[in-house]
Parts: C-alpha cells; sequence; structure tokens
C-alpha cells in the first residue's frame, strides 16, 4: 500500500458514530472533488483530534464492495504539520 500526502482539512468524532472521518484534499491537483475516509477512532482518534486540521501523510484502503463507489479507511496516518503550526511559523517570519 501506497501512502499519500493530503490536506485534512475537516474532522469529525461524532459520539454516536461508531468511526470517525476526515474531509481530504489532494497536494498535487489531480483531484478538485471533495474526498473523505473514515477512520478507527481507537487507533487514531488523538492523532486526529478537531484542532488538528493539516497535512498529512496516510495510507488508505478501499473498503467498497464490487461494483459501489469508493469507500476509503485511514490504515496508517502520520501527521506532518498542522495548520495553527503553519500560521504561527508564517507569522513568526514577518
Amino acid at each position: 500500500m501506497e501512502s499519500v500526502k493530503v490536506a485534512v482539512v475537516a474532522i469529525s468524532q461524532k459520539k454516536e458514530k461508531e468511526k470517525g472521518w476526515i474531509k481530504v484534499a489532494t497536494l498535487d491537483g489531480r483531484s478538485w472533488t471533495d474526498m473523505g475516509a473514515h477512520f478507527d477512532k481507537e487507533e487514531f482518534g488523538e492523532l486526529f483530534c478537531e484542532d488538528r486540521a493539516g497535512l498529512y501523510e496516510i495510507e488508505f484502503k478501499n473498503v467498497a464492495n464490487f461494483g459501489e463507489n469508493s469507500k476509503f479507511e485511514v490504515v496508517a496516518a502520520k501527521c506532518l504539520v498542522t495548520f495553527n503550526e503553519l500560521v504561527k511559523r508564517a507569522e513568526g517570519s514577518r
């Protein structure tokens, strides 16, 4: 499985849902559509906190049944930098 660098632009961990969800955007411009993926809250819940939108390196798997649209799930993830950290860096360089 190959990892992909993406911007995680939204994170949801609703208590009533079994899995969490992230909204991602590609960094290479290959896709301009909204993409999303579910994640296991026990495994990735601390990594994907509500305030940790940013740049990530993520491995996905497609869990859709044959004939369905793709349904992605996170199998591995690493935060490269949060958007909050990028803003602090930009403010410090003025």
